[in-house]
């Protein structure tokens, strides 16, 4: 582990990438005309407008580099091969991720959709190629509210050691009876830039023309990655404060802010899919095992979506990634990747000119939206709880749903998402709210699971977490319970045989199924019920 609050540069020999300098790009999902409002089209058409290599189609919805596409070799094809291919074509390869066999091929000059999707048919027809793809835009949201209320302490100073609920929520502190057990386990961030900050230490991993360190401060986005990396992974007991993975987590960060995509006054940030893909890929070719997401792709596509508007930019959005998580996996890397559900339901956020109350947490995220099992499998989608004031004294604390939280059945398990103690700015703590801060409990829970038996895959690991949540949290469109550290971490450990990290056939099932909770009858949207 590093000093407090270092921020260590790493560099990254699998990615070459060769870049045209001086170009600021950026960009985010954009919203598709005639299903979202005309204030997302617009930012899309801004940004078209104001950067010379992005586009927007107004027909398909897709905000895209007009210059570029991503090109999906097939297995076994060598880089050098690509190449040539390129060079048949009038393109460039100025990157190449050569493990998973993706290229970002580059034009000198723009090309309408139509000509790029020409391109496409004709490399997919080539036997070395396996898939083309429009290399798309979209922006970056984060999953948190400007909710920091910090009423905890002041008005129910009889909670168990409030500023610190969510973790008493979740047991971790029965999972950390087992922390001689457990083994150092690498965690990923994909945010903005997570400031330097006494508690938190970080692996920064650089490549080529890397934009992690833009700064967002005075932003929405704000110190948002130092936030959430706190929750997972802040040093061990810094002034009475620990990320939930404990004292052997190592925190890595890659920027999804690579190639050309940086920022302009008044727009959103953006990125391409490619970009995306390689922060992805960097972590995990790092050996990181737990990825996490608290950011949004499109909070007006969401809202879309959710009353049934086009899903066709999370189709195109969506295949390209689970295709690079896919060959990840067959090469042998076990991750899980923890997804905030997102915040489109706040009670005073306007979406799409309008206050929602049933946005759901799929279309929230491309990574939600993925459909490919294996990958699916490895994906855990977060909601988050508060504490029911109403229904809560000094006998009995209820939790409730969030209000402000997406919903649906894709969501997987619930974790404390409001009133979360964090570090922040300038070396301070504060309480926030939001998805965004629900997420990391789950991911530093998955990694305290993957420590105590390395051998688990990430299908276990979810598997795992899913079938040790505790109690039952109601929401429209499905339920979730709330993550369960304590529990979770005894039976990663009971899949150990002696002397062995391997687990044994069966055991996995048998012992979630004998530990499972009661089954709940359905309560009102919003409630939970506990043991």
């Amino acid at each position: 582990m590093l000093g407090k609050g270092t921020l260590r540069r790493l560099a990254v020999g699998c990615v070459s990438l060769t870049l045209a300098c001086g170009v600021a790009s950026g960009c985010s999902s954009a919203p598709e005309v005639g299903v979202n409002s005309l204030g997302a089209a617009d930012e899309s058409a801004q940004l078209a407008s104001q950067v010379s290599y992005i586009d927007y189609d107004s027909g398909s919805g897709a905000l895209f580099t007009n210059d570029e596409l991503i090109v999906v070799a097939a297995p076994g094809v060598l880089g050098t091969d690509i190449e040539q291919i390129a060079s048949g074509i009038g393109a460039t390869v100025p990157q190449s991720l050569d493990e998973i066999g993706f290229y970002r091929f580059r034009f000198d000059d723009p090309h309408t959709i139509a000509e790029l999707q020409t391109h496409i048919t004709n490399l997919t027809a080539h036997d070395l190629v396996e898939d083309g793809h429009l290399n798309l835009i979209s922006f970056v949201e984060s999953a948190g509210l400007p909710l920091a209320h910090n009423q905890l302490p002041v008005l129910y100073p009889y909670l168990p050691a409030p500023a610190d609920w969510g973790q008493d929520a979740i047991g971790v502190l029965g999972a950390w009876e087992h922390l001689d057990e457990i083994e150092p386990v690498k965690i990923g961030l994909v945010d903005v830039f997570p400031y330097a900050h006494d508690a938190v230490d970080i692996n920064v991993i650089d490549s080529p023309g890397l934009t992690s360190s833009q700064s967002f401060a005075g932003t929405a986005l704000g110190y948002h990655g130092t936030e959430v990396a706190s929750i997972m992974g802040s040093s061990w007991d810094h002034g009475g404060f620990s990320g939930i993975a404990g004292p052997n987590a190592e925190l890595y960060y890659s920027a999804i802010f690579q190639s050309r995509s940086s920022f302009l006054a008044g727009i959103s940030p953006w990125h391409d899919s490619l970009d995306y893909i390689t922060a992805l890929s960097n972590l995990i070719n790092e050996g990181v095992k737990v990825v996490n997401v608290s950011l949004s792709t499109g909070e007006s596509l969401a809202a879309s979506a959710s009353h049934g508007g086009s899903t066709l930019k999370l189709q195109m959005d969506s295949k390209p990634v689970a295709k690079a998580l896919h060959r990840l996996i067959d090469n042998g890397h076990e991750f899980i990747i923890c997804v905030g559900a997102g915040n489109a339901n706040a009670p005073d956020r306007i979406t799409l000119g309008v206050t929602y109350t049933d946005v759901e947490a799929r279309y929230n995220n491309y990574l939600s939206y993925i459909e490919d099992t294996v990958v699916k499998d490895r994906i855990i989608v977060v909601g988050s709880i508060g504490i029911d004031f109403e229904h809560t004294d000094a006998n009995q604390v209820t939790y409730r749903y969030s209000d402000f939280a997406d919903i649906g059945s894709r969501i997987d398990i619930v974790a404390p998402g409001e009133e979360v103690y964090v570090a922040t700015a300038e070396n301070s703590y504060a309480s926030v709210s939001g998805t965004s801060y629900s997420t990391p409990m789950v991911s530093g829970t998955a990694a305290l699971v993957f420590g105590a038996n390395p051998e688990l895959t990430g299908a276990q690991v979810k598997q795992i977490l899913i079938g040790t949540e505790r109690g039952r949290c109601d929401y429209q469109g499905g339920h979730s319970g709330l993550v369960d550290a304590a529990t979770a971490v005894d039976i990663a450990l009971a899949t150990r045989q002696p002397g062995s990290t391997q687990v044994p056939a069966n055991s996995l099932t048998n012992a979630i199924t004998a530990l499972r909770e009661p089954t709940f009858s359905a309560g009102a949207p919003y409630t939970c019920q506990m043991p």
